[in-house]
């Protein structure tokens, strides 16, 4: 079975911020992700994936900040549905990334 031309991102995009937008304030991930002080004490080897077109991601760079030894890596073309839209490449990152970690 293979993806349909148009990325479930693009269908469902009203949806899933109406969403998020009302799921937001009852979202413990949301309110303490800035607050999360291990973050800083993370010294492992982290894959951060994060996809170019993801418009719901939010600041994967400042994870990767607070992370050390995280790499952020941006697939191309595709958006939040990564293993999705893309799933040989996902794959190959994932893969790549623990064989040399």
């Amino acid at each position: 079975m293979s993806a349909s031309s148009t990325s479930p991102e693009m269908t469902f995009r009203p949806f899933l911020t109406s969403l998020i937008n009302r799921q937001r304030k009852f979202d413990m991930h949301y309110a303490i992700f800035r607050y999360q002080p291990n973050l800083d004490d993370l010294d492992k080897e982290t894959l951060l994936l994060e996809g170019e077109e993801d418009i719901y991601a939010g600041d994967v760079a400042g994870l990767q900040k607070r992370i050390k030894g995280s790499t952020i890596v941006k697939l191309p073309g595709v958006g939040s549905w990564q293993f999705y839209e893309d799933p040989e490449l996902h794959d190959e990152v994932i893969t790549e990334f623990l064989l040399t970690n």
